[in-house]
């Protein structure tokens, strides 16, 4: 495409200005720079919001028991890892009951591995013979009351001896029954029943103990994921309760922005749609995508909370900053566009390096031209501004030490091009493809 009037017009009144200024310094050195053309294409509409950065997680960590804080390791700004030490209590008093739990517990365990055995070979002998011994004195009781009964009928025996003989007959036979009783208990060992509360006591001590172990564990405060710390709750020597706050830390390895979307545009700010932010105070433009629409309106402002997740792996984005962030707010429409790598960042300001040929004749010039970014679509973005004109060419390579009107040597971007000399082969930070 060729340029049309008005840009030619545009364009050649800078340009003659800037030539006349050069050749009154004399030659300048000749910078080549890799240059693709200003495009028309289809961009949805976007909409610039303020808004602020978040962490990504927040968590004010407390503490699971009470005690006197001992230790307290880190100090506000720490970058920590998951489970690294925040905070350790004092665990005397939990050793001591642990180390009594366990041997309460190794105490039931025996007497229950004990009734699970039966009764002892030494007791069933003793019983045995005990219940022998019953048998015999009973049957020599039972034969002395027979002798008895028969001196009775004869009128030999007294009635007292009679008597004396029938109750010490019953009274071995007795002794018979439990020591016959005493052998059968043996033998059939402890109940079922016995056996089960044993158990049960074995579970219960197992159960506290496990506890006590949990709360002893539980002294010491670990981070819950990896983040830095920016509050302390707490000193050494200083009583902390259950629940009691002991440390505040952030998650920054990706941040959050949170921005409000009018009513209006809410539709279009849809999850997984590309944003990107750009940091003021980092004069750094970052893509992310929108994680989190929330939909219940503020109805005052009729805006919707939109959070834009962003990744932070050098963590320069911190908890609170300024950013502007340009989202999705309508329908697709025809703009003018560049490649991303064309767009520079300078001290706030989005520019542009225009590359046209020279009023004089005398070949091409690069010329800086500010512009007003839009929407992005792959690796083109929408741009405004009065000097662009589809088919005019901007530089995408070369381009970063370009800060006046100065003679190019224009490459087309193409497989064979490569950084051009001359020029830093790289682009700032500010402005490099998803910053």
């Amino acid at each position: 495409m060729k340029l049309g009037y008005a840009g030619h017009v545009r364009v050649g009144l800078i340009l003659v200005l800037a030539v006349e200024v050069l050749s009154a310094q004399g030659p300048a050195p000749m910078t080549r720079v890799v240059v693709r053309p200003v495009e028309m294409r289809v961009v949805p509409v976007t909409l610039d919001l303020v808004g602020s950065v978040e962490p990504n997680r927040r968590s004010l960590v407390a503490s699971e028991v009470q005690g006197v804080v001992e230790a307290l390791p880190v100090r506000e700004g720490d970058r920590l890892k998951k489970d690294q030490v925040l905070c350790r209590l004092g665990d005397t008093v939990r050793r001591m009951a642990v180390d009594e739990a366990e041997a309460r517990l190794a105490g039931l365990k025996e007497q229950l591995a004990e009734m699970k055995a039966g009764t002892r070979k030494e007791e069933l002998e003793r019983a045995r013979a005990e219940m022998e011994e019953a048998k015999a004195i009973a049957d020599r009781w039972t034969r002395e009351l027979e002798r008895v009964e028969r001196l009775r009928e004869q009128g030999s025996a007294s009635l007292k001896e009679y008597n004396d003989t029938v109750a010490d007959t019953a009274a071995a036979r007795q002794r018979l029954n439990q020591a016959r009783a005493t052998h059968d208990l043996a033998v059939a060992g402890p109940r079922k029943e016995e056996i089960a509360r044993a158990r049960l006591a074995v579970e219960a001590s197992t159960a506290l103990l496990a506890r006590l172990k949990y709360d002893l564990e539980r002294t010491v405060i670990r981070a819950p994921f990896n983040g830095h710390v920016v509050k302390r709750h707490t000193e050494v020597g200083e009583w902390v309760g259950a629940g009691g706050p002991v440390v505040e830390m952030i998650d920054l390895e990706t941040v959050l922005v949170k921005a409000d979307v009018p009513e209006s545009a809410i539709q279009a700010a849809r999850v997984g749609e590309s944003v990107s932010v750009f940091v003021e105070a980092l004069g750094r433009t970052f893509r992310g995508h929108i994680k989190h629409v929330v939909p219940q309106a503020d109805v005052k402002a009729r805006t919707f909370p939109v959070e834009v997740e962003l990744p932070n792996d050098e963590f320069v984005l911190k908890s609170g900053m300024f950013v502007r962030a340009r989202v999705p707010a309508g329908p697709t429409e025809e703009s003018l566009v560049v490649h991303r790598d064309a767009v520079i960042q300078r001290q706030g300001s989005n520019l542009v390096i225009a590359v046209a040929p020279s009023p004089m004749g005398e070949g091409m010039m690069a010329m800086p031209v500010p512009v007003v970014l839009g929407a992005e679509a792959d690796n083109w973005v929408a741009v405004k501004a009065a000097m662009l004109q589809p088919g005019m060419s901007v530089a995408v390579k070369g381009h970063e030490r370009i800060y006046g009107p100065q003679p190019v040597q224009p490459i087309p971007e193409g497989p064979a091009a490569s950084a051009p000399a001359g020029g830093t082969g790289t682009r700032p930070a500010a402005s490099q493809p998803g910053q």
